[in-house]
């Protein structure tokens, strides 16, 4: 049967126009029934013409004028030929709101080469696509004994059944080309090995397989979108409501529409297949058919059912990630600032290019391999393939058209300026090394201090437990100190060279410095293997350190490397007082204003130790060596080695005594007591020696032989006491009183009794206020015989013994 309709429309029309002729005068009434009649002629028309069954002797023409049809019962869809460009013929399936695209087709591989074609059931069953050109394609080959027939349903699915709605034997959803409808399965059949996928065209104008696939992963639960194999584009798992994460996007536009997607597998088959669902639609009696499409870019598209299209997502470049996108492999030349730009350039055949004429690639294919051909800058598809396959290529510069002049559109490569890049590249590469050059730094620092730290806790703990105690206390972990390095001391001295030793004592030889920025200092070198030393070493470290005051000496720091050990201060341009007040030239320099502005200033230091400072401090130590004169000649006691930190205890006991013969006092020399009296005691001596420019150890020839400090009370008692002045000072000193009164506070701190001896705080108010009256003084200890021997100058009737004065007792045992 060839199914015609037109002429019956023709008769219809031609005989009615008969009728309103004759009836022109006829009542208005009869006008009225006769135009009801006239409209249910043409339904009944239409309606036998609209049919949706195709039965075995039936054949669908193409080439009749009428282009005859078939039509779903809904309405919705019609299955018919088209052409889509001359001598290529297809059947296909149209959805009633796409006229550009048709969602189905049966031989998109297999276009027929003439412009007729018929779709016919055989008598044997066969369902099959002939032509006058004499190819025919086979859609369904099975023998049937029951009669069979075709029918286009209303969701979409054209199929092959027996007779009366029996056995379905063939049908178009098992072969989807590339949309997706309602009730079509995305999965597999196992049991007839079918494997249900959509197939994008090759391009928008070419039915051909393309490049995407959309296919249904059991295993992950997902929809995947790939490119030639590779995976482009995911839709995430499926979820228990029957949605998907990555089309969120969805979203019908009609008021109560649901949409939701299921998931069935058995032995048989596994799929995945959806469905639309209308909870309030608009009117009675609308239905809603919705399809999903593969685009020739990969874009899967959603079509509503009033013709509306919706993109799920935005193309994926295999660059980027989001949205369900996923990355391909990165071709090796080409950096992650280029990428595709549609521009419109001049079409210059003198640029160099070539032309892929395969039909079989799609305009993404193009890209692809454009991108990973590193000498291609643009690629399109050519000029005499405009129906999108074949790629052109593009290999020199593309010049841009400017000016309102007409170009083609090309996807050119923009690559960021080259120099920007490796600028970018280049500042990169240094934060990171600076950041990573920086933290080690930082590291390095941070471990060096915790190492300092736990090396100045080790090294800054005293033997004797309540010195300790008192440091505990005092909270200063002696952590202001500088750590010097060895070649940083080595530089400074110029490896230890003679000329610039200033001198040695029981600590070891004592060198001048000069740093890099040229700050003069003095470094004492403890000398290898001295017990003695490293004792003294601890001691003076940890002590001086917490001390500030401008009449002692600054500790700067300290080194120790191996068996080396070194303390730093600050460097006294003028060396000891004994240099000064016991040498004959420079004795002079001296006068007695500046003489006793050093008593005055030893005094100030000494209350400072005693009274002032964070920890009360016994020097145990004074004498004139260890006093010493920076570049204005303003006294600084030094050399803390045998320094002792003193609790509330007005005095101690110890069997180990250190210090220097002539400047101790009895109790301590003795006994081995000492208090802040034993420090007053040495600063008594020590005045009595600038007070005459002679050594405590002096003999004074007579009968039996006096030391200083028996020569001093002999001639105080004599009412001689400015006979004790330095020869030098003699006439030139106009405040003879002020001598007096140094002599007398001198005689007091010698006192044999500790508890005659003034503190220190009393010897500075004594020696500031010249109106106090001071008391006399008592005989104070001394073995030899108190027989006056007169000495007119330090060598006349003395015999000096300067070994003896700078003999620092290590160890002596007290009684």
């Amino acid at each position: 049967m060839i199914i015609h309709f037109s002429d019956k429309l023709q008769t219809i029309f031609f005989f009615s126009q008969e009728i309103i002729t004759s009836m022109a005068m006829a009542s208005k009434t009869k006008l009225i029934v006769f135009f009801s009649l006239i409209c249910c002629s043409c339904f009944a028309v239409y309606s036998s013409a609209a049919i949706d069954t195709l039965n075995q002797g039936d054949r669908l023409n193409s080439s009749s004028s009428s282009s005859a049809s078939l039509v779903s019962g809904n309405g919705f869809f019609t299955l018919r030929f088209f052409n889509l460009s001359a001598g290529e013929l297809y059947l296909s399936i149209w959805y009633k709101t796409d006229t550009k695209k048709p969602c189905w087709l049966a031989n998109r591989g297999r276009p027929l080469k003439s412009d007729s074609g018929v779709l016919l059931i055989t008598g044997s069953g066969t369902l099959m696509i002939d032509s006058s050109g004499g190819d025919s394609i086979q859609l369904y080959s099975g023998q049937s004994e029951a009669k069979v027939s075709a029918v286009l349903l209303d969701n979409g699915n054209f199929v092959l059944r027996e007779a009366g709605g029996g056995l379905i034997l063939w049908q178009s959803f098992d072969y989807p080309t590339d949309s997706y409808l309602p009730g079509m399965k995305l999965g597999f059949n196992h049991k007839t090995g079918q494997n249900w996928v959509l197939t994008s065209w090759l391009s928008s104008s070419n039915p051909r397989p393309g490049a995407f696939a959309l296919e249904w992963v059991p295993v992950e639960r997902q929809l995947v979108v790939k490119r030639r194999g590779v995976r482009h584009w995911n839709s995430g798992a499926l979820s228990s409501n029957g949605t998907f994460q990555n089309m969120d996007s969805i979203s019908f536009g009609e008021s109560g529409a649901e949409y939701h997607f299921s998931h069935f597998s058995n032995k048989d088959e596994d799929y995945l297949t959806y469905k639309v669902v209308m909870v309030r639609p608009p009117y009675p009696g609308w239905e809603n058919v919705t399809s999903f499409s593969l685009g020739s870019d990969g874009i899967i598209v959603l079509q509503k059912s009033l013709g509306m299209f919706l993109s799920l997502y935005k193309e994926c470049d295999g660059n980027s990630i989001g949205s369900g996108c996923e990355r391909w492999a990165r071709s090796k030349c080409r950096s992650h600032g280029e990428r595709f730009e549609i521009k419109e350039v001049v079409y210059d055949n003198s640029v160099a290019h070539f032309v892929d004429y395969n039909e079989s690639l799609s305009f993404s294919d193009c890209l692809d391999k454009c991108w990973k051909d590193c000498n291609c800058v643009g690629t399109g598809n050519p000029v005499v393939n405009a129906d999108g396959h074949g790629c052109l290529f593009w290999y020199g510069h593309l010049e841009e058209v400017e000016n309102g002049k007409q170009g083609m559109l090309y996807h050119v490569i923009i690559r960021p300026p080259v120099k920007k890049i490796w600028v970018w590249v280049l500042v990169s590469i240094a934060v990171i090394l600076i950041i990573i050059l920086l933290a080690l730094l930082v590291f390095l620092r941070w471990r060096r201090l915790k190492l300092q730290e736990k090396f100045l806790a080790d090294l800054m703990t005293l033997d004797n437990p309540s010195d300790a105690y008192e440091l505990e206390n005092d909270g200063n972990k002696g952590h202001n100190l500088k750590v010097y390095s060895i070649s940083t001391i080595m530089d400074a001295t110029h490896c230890f060279s003679l000329e610039n030793k200033l001198g040695e004592g029981g600590f070891g030889p004592v060198y001048k410095g000069i740093m890099a920025d040229g700050q003069e200092i003095a470094i004492k070198r403890l000398s290898g293997g001295s017990r003695q030393g490293l004792v003294e070493f601890k001691n003076e470290l940890i002590l001086i350190a917490k001390l500030q005051h401008t009449n002692l000496v600054r500790l700067l720091g300290f080194c120790i490397h191996g068996e080396e050990k070194m303390l730093v201060y600050e460097y006294m341009p003028n060396k000891s007082l004994d240099l000064y007040i016991f040498d004959q030239s420079k004795r002079a320099l001296l006068d007695w204003n500046k003489r006793f502005e050093i008593i005055e200033g030893i005094a100030q230091g000494l209350l400072y130790l005693h009274k002032y400072s964070r920890l009360r401090i016994i020097h145990r130590d004074l004498k004139s060596g260890n006093i010493l004169l920076d570049q204005n000649l303003n006294p600084k006691i030094s050399d803390f080695g045998m320094a002792r930190i003193f609790t509330s205890r007005s005095e101690a006991n110890t069997n180990r005594i250190v210090g220097t013969y002539g400047y101790m006092s009895p109790e301590y020399a003795m006994e081995g007591i000492f208090s802040e009296k034993s420090d007053v005691f040495s600063f008594g001596v020590l005045m009595l020696e600038i007070v005459s420019g002679r050594r405590n150890n002096s003999l004074f020839h007579a009968d039996q032989p006096l030391n200083l400090v028996g020569y001093a009370w002999e001639v105080w008692l004599e009412g001689d006491g400015l006979s004790l002045l330095d020869p030098t000072l003699k006439g030139m000193c106009s405040r003879e009183e002020v001598v007096l009164r140094c002599i007398n506070v001198a005689l007091l701190c010698v006192e044999d009794n500790q508890l005659d001896r003034p503190l220190m705080s009393d010897v500075v108010s004594m020696l500031a206020s010249e109106g106090m009256k001071l008391p006399a003084p008592k005989q104070p200890t001394f073995r030899l015989r108190r027989k006056m021997a007169r000495a007119n100058s330090p060598s006349e009737g003395a015999v000096e013994n300067c070994s003896l004065n700078t003999l620092t007792v290590s160890v002596m045992e007290g009684r």
